[in-house]
C-alpha cells in the first residue's frame, strides 16, 4: 500500500488498523518489481461468498482442474452457463479468470462457477 491507495468500507469510515481477523477485503493492485502494490482496498459485508481472479497458471482437462495466484488445484464446474465455459476445455494457460464460491468453506470445495475476464 502507499499513499495514492484508496481505502472503502459500505458500513463506516476505516483505516488500515482498522482491518481485524476475519475481514472480507477486496484488493486491486498490480506488481512492481518484487513487491505487489495495492491501489484500492475495500472491506466487504461479512458473508461466505468469495471471488478470486488472475492469470491461469495450470490447466488439468483430464480433472477439470485449474490453477492460479499459486494456490492449490481448484475444481471448476463442467458446464457453468454464467459464465459460458463448459469445464476446462474452453482454458488456457494464461487466461484471466474469475472463479466463484456463494458459500465458500475452503479451495478442496468445487467453485460454483467460472468465468473469463475481459
Amino acid at each position: 500500500m502507499n499513499d495514492k491507495t484508496r481505502i472503502r468500507d459500505d458500513l463506516e469510515p476505516f483505516g488500515i488498523r482498522d482491518i481485524a481477523p476475519g475481514d472480507r477485503l477486496e484488493i486491486e493492485g498490480y506488481v512492481a518489481g518484487d513487491s505487489v502494490v495495492a491501489t484500492h482496498l475495500e472491506r466487504e459485508d461479512r458473508d461466505n461468498a468469495v471471488v478470486i481472479s488472475g492469470p491461469l497458471e495450470d490447466v488439468d482437462d483430464l480433472n477439470d482442474r485449474v490453477m492460479l495466484l499459486g494456490l492449490q488445484p481448484i475444481d471448476v464446474p463442467e458446464d457453468d452457463s454464467s459464465g459460458g465455459i463448459d469445464g476446462t476445455e474452453d482454458l488456457e494457460i494464461g487466461d484471466i479468470v474469475e472463479i466463484g464460491w456463494d458459500d465458500f468453506s475452503d479451495l478442496s470445495q468445487p467453485a460454483e462457477e467460472i468465468a473469463l475476464e475481459d
